[in-house]
């Protein structure tokens, strides 16, 4: 299908007299020669590492010179007249450097062939020479960079360009041009330094007498990635794997920040100053003091200290009676599993004390002997409260910063009153996680004002083999029953809806009706659930989200109202708001309650019973718990099972909007979002510059920050602004705008959604495509083989990357003679609870065994002997699981350093492909 799009700005010319797009932009041209300098696909896989390493763009116009000059080498003339054509339109404001472009660019052609031809060696070469470029020299960021490698990763047939640009030279893009080739040409160019680059990353070989010593909080992670295939721990350092994968300690306030905080790095991160100050000098005395303690004014803190002390932290493990058995397992491999979470944020080393009685010991978990020796020793003593009073007491004197220690405790020794007198003399604060027979660790944050629960999760020893059950999921892939998942997800960021948490995380929902939650970034997402129906309303936490679902009752044009409650610590919880009476048209909104909107009011508690309900009447909802009728904004609440209305203010204007700011007064909107009014006392009502002719009941997606954005529907020709906005982004008739005070502009929802975590959009939720799209599967010259049609295939094949690490790999393949293909029969939905999956599977039954494909991009193979593998269809690396225990593949799928394909899964997939 023809794709018509308009041609980005970062494929345009800075100078027609240079370059140009032809052929549709499938080509970029030279001017002078009317030879082609690269195709668009070509510049789609050099620039390809720079943006997943660096979030953005280069120049295309120095890349375009990068190309070419590896490609063939350039004489001395041809570089010297197009790099002259490039400083022409800015050499009034730019330094004439082009002497060293051309030595640069000369050298590029001389290089050993095998260093500069092909696009992977030229991407290669041109992330390190942007590796240590500033961010401004990037052309694209963001989710701007994303979309324009879209455009060039499209085919001729796909794509249709139209041009509506006038010929001009940009001297911003020309500088811009000049200022990457520049930097480029700091870099050494020749065979050995760009050789040793490419193997090492280093620009010199370091001195035989540095300290290659592996810190101990690396050991750690490097623990579990070599030991995961261990004949004897490999179980253990699984379940210590998936604990680390859902696991974060609070962060305490004396941790260093990611963002700048203190002077003028705060006010900047804050807004703009000039508006910040003008904002405080009119503020009244009370509203000044509302925005101290909301941590919005304008003040200087003390610049944070460039370097930080790093801190220890003391774990503490149990040893007695009430830990023998798995409870042992399970504190070491919590332990290791806070050690590797600290290890992924940076957080403090830790020492690890194991005590028993009155008796304590140093062990190290960083290695396999130190494992085995901790694990090794059985102590019979009932509780550890007198080793945690002497601890306490030696610590008294200690001159180093530690964090706060944590305790690891079954919970039978938590319970005993004899302990807790012991516990008593331990000095606050402190973290304590008590695990319970079952496998479930409560962490609790135990200050002098109590103790709270702020995570639970469940430590499952995984099975060495895993055989098929005789329940009802005996016909289904066992990776299904795996909880919890060992591999993570892709998801579309296109999605209905995108919804930022606080963590930053990122929840977001797939068009099969997935819910996904990105928790780190540059992975993949944790697949929570599968909702039944359209979400309604949404709202986000840290940790957790609230949905609203409409769930179709079938054989009738109704729905059921649920409320759905999704945490990483529970199994999501759901309750029936309704009996099926209601419509889609119902409105709910999230406040401190819940409220459902139609011709009655009703208010619900977090568990879906009703607080309080009483007719509407006259008064019409416009946002929130607000409503309005007679000139004037009424707030609902409740109180002993009644509705109780509280009046806010008049308006000047007719309104069709409102919410509750940051500093507790009510923003109103008019229906076109031209007029703004603050209901603080004044009536004053003020223009916003802008006219948005929509439709009624806009929709508040999600508050951020201070960040509100709202959801209107409207036809593009209906908008009307007197000032220009920002980037528009329509979906369907669907607009988005940002509000701040009287300031209103449109956005792109799925950016903003981005920018809200945290600086960290250009990694945070990179989607890598997989295949799902597959008709057959077959066994050829012993390789499997999944088609897309009866002539093209891609077998699974093992490869040898450069580091001699093995991995698996899809090779495309082109049949020359028929071959017998078992075509893929669709399976029955899966069941789960509370819902059922509207992912599919398809199945083939093989002499050599059973075969799913999952819609989700995933292929299941299950032997004669009931023992399986899942794998991840990805097109440049296979990432999978395999009924032992084992986990390899790309950290994207699989949440640890990249792995390796360990021999006992390629012998496996060896033998799968020969049985018969």
């Amino acid at each position: 299908m023809t794709v018509f799009m308009e041609l980005p700005d970062y494929a345009v010319s800075p100078n027609p007299d240079l370059w140009e797009v032809t052929e549709n932009g499938e080509a970029f041209v030279w001017s002078d020669t009317h030879r082609t300098a690269a195709l668009s696909v070509q510049v789609e896989a050099v620039c390809g590492p720079v943006l997943r390493k660096r979030g953005g763009l280069p120049s295309l116009t120095a890349v375009l010179f990068l190309i070419e000059a590896m490609t063939a080498p350039m004489d001395v003339a041809t570089a010297k007249a197009r790099v002259g054509e490039l400083m022409r339109p800015v050499s009034h404001i730019i330094r004439d450097n082009s002497d060293r472009i051309v030595r640069w660019l000369v050298a590029c052609g001389q290089l050993e062939a095998d260093l500069r031809k092909g696009p992977a060696r030229q991407g290669t070469l041109l992330n390190d020479l942007m590796e240590n470029a500033p961010s401004s020299m990037l052309d694209l960021q963001a989710l701007q960079a994303i979309e324009a490698m879209h455009w060039l990763r499209l085919s001729l047939l796909d794509r249709e360009v139209i041009y509506n640009r006038p010929r001009f030279v940009s001297q911003f893009k020309s500088a811009l041009a000049i200022n990457t080739l520049l930097h480029f040409a700091n870099s050494p160019m020749n065979d050995a330094s760009v050789r040793l680059r490419m193997q090492t990353g280093l620009d010199e070989v370091p001195e035989d007498d540095v300290d290659t010593e592996v810190p101990p909080a690396r050991q750690y992670s490097q623990l579990l990635s070599d030991l995961r295939d261990d004949d004897e721990l490999g179980q253990f350092i699984q379940m210590a794997a998936n604990a680390a994968s859902m696991l974060a300690l609070p962060r305490r306030p004396s941790d260093p920040d990611e963002l700048q905080v203190g002077g003028v790095s705060d006010i900047t991160n804050r807004g703009q100053p000039e508006r910040l100050l003008a904002t405080e000098l009119a503020a009244d005395p009370d509203l000044l003091m509302a925005r101290i303690a909301h941590g919005q004014a304008l003040y200087l803190r003390r610049e944070s200290p460039p370097q930080h002390t790093v801190l220890r932290r003391r774990v503490l493990i149990e040893n007695g009676v009430r830990m023998w058995g798995l409870t042992r397992l399970r504190a070491t491999a919590f332990a290791l599993a806070v050690a590797a979470s600290e290890d992924r944020n940076r957080g403090p080393q830790l020492d690890v004390i194991t005590v028993a009685g009155a008796s304590f010991w140093s062990d190290d978990l960083s290695t396999r002997a130190g494992l085995v020796t901790q694990l090794a020793r059985l102590e019979p003593d009932a509780h550890p409260g007198d080793a945690l009073v002497q601890l306490a007491a030696s610590w008294e004197e200690d001159a180093e910063a530690f964090a706060e220690p944590l305790l690891i405790v079954s919970r039978n020794t938590y319970r005993d009153p004899d302990f807790q007198k012991c516990l008593i003399e331990f000095p606050r604060p402190y973290l304590l996680a008590r695990i319970d027979q079952e496998g479930q660790v409560e962490l609790l944050q135990c200050t002098r004002s109590g103790d709270s629960v702020f995570h639970k999760q469940r430590m499952a020893l995984p099975l060495k083999k895993l055989v098929s059950s005789k329940g009802p999921m005996v016909h289904l892939p066992m990776f299904l029953q795996q909880s919890p998942c060992p591999l993570r997800f892709t998801a579309d960021l296109s999605a209905r809806w995108s919804i930022p948490g606080d963590g930053p995380s990122l929840w977001t929902l797939t068009h099969d009706r997935r819910l996904m939650r990105f928790d780190a970034a540059g992975i993949g997402a944790i697949e929570v659930l599968s909702l039944p129906g359209e979400i309604l309303r949404a709202s986000a936490g840290k940790t957790d989200i609230d949905l609203v679902v409409a769930e179709p009752i079938a054989n009738t044009q109704k729905v059921r109202h649920l409320l759905v409650r999704v945490s990483d610590a529970e199994e999501p919880q759901v309750f029936h708001l309704d009996s099926g009476s209601e419509q889609h048209h119902v409105r709910f909104e999230f406040d401190s309650d819940l409220l459902r909107i139609g011709r009655d009011l009703t208010i619900f508690d977090a568990h879906g019973k009703i607080l309080a309900a009483e007719p509407l009447g006259d008064k019409r909802h416009i946002g929130g718990r607000f409503f309005y009728e007679e000139t004037f904004v009424w707030a609902a609440m409740h109180d002993q099972g009644k509705v109780q209305w509280h009046k806010l203010g008049q308006t000047q204007f007719y309104p069709g909007f409102a919410f509750q700011n940051e500093v507790d007064c009510v923003s109103v909107y008019s229906f076109d979002f031209a007029h703004f009014q603050l209901l603080d006392g004044g009536n004053n009502a003020r223009s916003t510059g802008i006219v948005i002719d929509c439709k009624p009941a806009p929709k508040l997606l999600f508050r951020q920050s201070g960040c509100v954005i709202v959801e209107v529907e409207s036809p593009a020709s209906s908008a009307n602004s007197t000032r220009s906005s920002s980037v528009v982004h329509q979906h369907h008739g669907r607009r988005y705008l940002r509000l701040l005070h009287e300031q209103v502009s449109e956005v792109n929802y799925y950016a903003t959604v981005l920018n809200g975590l945290n600086n960290k959009q250009p990694k945070f939720a990179t989607s890598q495509s997989v295949r799902s799209r597959l008709h057959g599967v077959a066994v050829v010259d012993g390789k499997i083989v999944l088609f897309r049609n009866p002539s093209l295939g891609f077998a699974i094949d093992v490869a040898t990357d450069p580091k001699q690490s093995r991995r698996l790999i899809l090779k495309h393949i082109k049949l020359t003679s028929p071959i017998e293909i078992v075509q893929f029969e669709r399976e029955s939905k899966v069941e789960n609870s509370p819902f059922p999956h509207h992912w599919m599977l398809k199945k083939a039954i093989l002499p050599q065994g059973c075969v799913w494909l999952d819609s989700r991009g995933l292929l299941h193979l299950r032997g004669h002997d009931d023992s399986e593998l899942s794998l991840v269809l990805h097109d440049a690396h296979l990432s999978g699981w395999h009924s032992d225990g084992s986990v390899f593949g790309l950290q994207y799928f699989i949440n640890r350093p990249d792995t390796p394909l360990p021999s006992s899964v390629e012998a496996w997939l060896n033998a799968w492909a020969s049985s018969l």
